[in-house]
């Protein structure tokens, strides 16, 4: 195979898994925040009883 085909199959490998990597941490990140959001809302919302 053309080295420099090799080349260019590798680069878009390694950018498209990145990719994946980053868009996998915002994923993440953003679900962490929704569930300590939700945590937050519901600890407000409930009236404590005794």
């Amino acid at each position: 195979m053309n080295i420099d085909l090799e080349n260019a199959i590798s680069h878009g490998e390694e950018q498209r898994r990145k990719r994946y990597q980053k868009n996998n941490e915002y994923a993440r990140a953003r679900s962490n925040i929704a569930k300590e959001t939700d945590a937050l809302f519901y600890l407000v919302e409930c009236p404590l009883t005794e």
